[in-house]
């Protein structure tokens, strides 16, 4: 009898245990449950940005090499001792300006030979011809013989060769005297002079005495991807594309140009075809050999709707962003999206203009998440 009471009491224990570990769990699920329900719907603070929309210019935007609209290396077409310079290193000089003066004497004094000679040979052609003349008349009454009538029309022909030959000789004299003054064939500015008053310069040395760029206008150089080639082409055919080269360390100075040349070859090497645009340059600002930032207009997309790149997310069906609505929870949108021009992307379809997109925060936000707006004050 006493161990079956001992085994009823002992099985109580068991059972009251039991209960009691039942309703530990249950306290403590419930607990759980409560605790995690309200995590879950603890508000994430994000910053949003509104949809807007505005006129979009997508540009092309790369290095260029400014190079001289036009560039002469002027050297002497006669050889002489340097007499005179006219002008000083880094001169802008027009065209015709007095550049350099070779000792013109040695070649005055050969056009006065030459006009020397010619006086005397055309003296002696005209008495020739008269002579010629008077026994041209003789010979039809028979007072000359045949001989001597065509030796004197045979001196006249000779006497006038040699008339002529002197006239080149006098130009050719002429022509020498004029080249002993080196003048600018080009507007532009001069470079360093290579060759002093006194030196022997010779005809067409293989060092030019000075090179002269013309800089105003000006050409800059610039290569694009073989791929925008239609494009500029295309734009091309509507008239002309104007462009800028941006200058200085923060790009703050802008010209503006024209795109006057577009290559006949694309570089196989790198993909690139070679572009050539023109600035007025009337302030100096543009120099041979400097490096610019080119930027050229491809497409304009007129009233685009745009978001910040950054409130752009990629899942497995596409781009999405996530759209805070009036009871300030978080709405997954899919997006359609176009062009990306620095910081802003221009969206095809899924958004409306005001739309409050989520720029930051986004990546711990799911589907009808409560959100708390950080947006700064200027933010609409």
């Amino acid at each position: 009898m006493l161990i079956g009471k001992r085994m009823k009491f002992g099985t109580k224990k068991i059972v009251i245990a039991a209960l009691s570990l039942l309703v530990i769990y249950l306290i403590f699920t419930n607990f759980y449950r409560h605790k995690v329900g309200k995590s879950n719907q603890q508000a994430v603070v994000v910053t949003t940005q509104a949809v807007i929309q505005k006129d979009v210019e997508q540009t092309l935007q790369t290095v260029g090499t400014v190079q001289a609209y036009a560039s002469v290396s002027v050297k002497a077409q006669v050889s002489g001792i340097l007499a005179k310079i006219s002008f000083k290193e880094g001169q802008e000089v027009q065209i015709n300006d007095e550049l350099f003066q070779i000792d013109s004497r040695p070649f005055a004094i050969d056009l006065q030979q030459a006009k020397a000679d010619l006086a005397k040979n055309k003296a002696q052609l005209e008495n020739a011809r008269s002579i010629y003349n008077r026994y041209a008349s003789l010979i039809k009454k028979g007072f000359v013989a045949q001989d001597t009538y065509n030796q004197a029309r045979s001196n006249v022909t000779a006497l006038a060769a040699t008339v002529a030959a002197d006239q080149a000789k006098v130009e050719a004299a002429q022509l020498k005297l004029d080249y002993s003054i080196i003048r600018s064939p080009i507007n532009g500015r001069t470079g360093n002079v290579v060759v002093s008053i006194g030196n022997l310069v010779n005809q067409n040395d293989s060092t030019p005495l000075v090179v002269i760029n013309q800089i105003q206008p000006i050409t800059v150089a610039f290569t694009v991807a073989e791929h925008y080639l239609p494009k500029i082409q295309q734009n091309l055919s509507k008239g002309r594309i104007s462009l800028k080269a941006l200058i200085g360390k923060d790009k703050s100075i802008v010209e503006q140009g024209e795109l006057t040349s577009i290559n006949n070859t694309i570089d196989t090497t790198t993909g690139t075809i070679l572009l050539k645009a023109t600035f007025a340059n009337t302030k100096n600002l543009l120099w041979p050999g400097q490096f610019v930032t080119v930027v050229m207009p491809l497409a304009k997309y007129p009233n685009a709707l745009v978001v910040p790149t950054r409130a752009i997310e990629q899942g497995q069906q596409g781009s999405y962003v996530y759209v805070v609505n009036d009871k300030q929870l978080a709405q997954y949108q899919p997006v359609k999206t176009g062009i990306t021009i620095g910081d802003e992307t221009v969206i095809l379809s899924g958004l409306q203009v005001g739309d409050q997109v989520v720029t930051d925060g986004q990546f711990r936000l799911a589907p009808d998440k409560p959100v708390v707006l950080n947006n700064p004050k200027n933010n609409g």
